[in-house]
């Protein structure tokens, strides 16, 4: 059996959870993490952390090439010499 009918568009929404900025229900998203790390010692690391959406249907994704940003958030961390 297949599901059928049915509607529905994107939607930003308030979380009602304090520290927490908003929620996007989507069928598909993806984290995407990139750390650079110091390149010498008492230098910064950083940890970039971003939720994405990417283009997508209800039941696939198509592309990933312009994925919208939901939420990101970036960590810093002095090294120990």
């Amino acid at each position: 059996m297949s599901p059928s009918g049915g509607h529905g568009r994107p939607e930003d929404v308030t979380d009602t959870a304090k520290g927490y900025s908003a929620i996007r229900r989507s069928v598909y998203c993806c984290v995407l993490v990139d750390v650079t790390a110091a390149t010498a010692a008492g230098g910064q690391t950083s940890m970039s952390i971003r939720a994405l959406m990417p283009s997508q249907t209800r039941t696939a994704v198509r592309s990933i090439a312009r994925a919208v940003t939901i939420d990101s958030v970036t960590l810093t961390k002095a090294s120990q010499a």
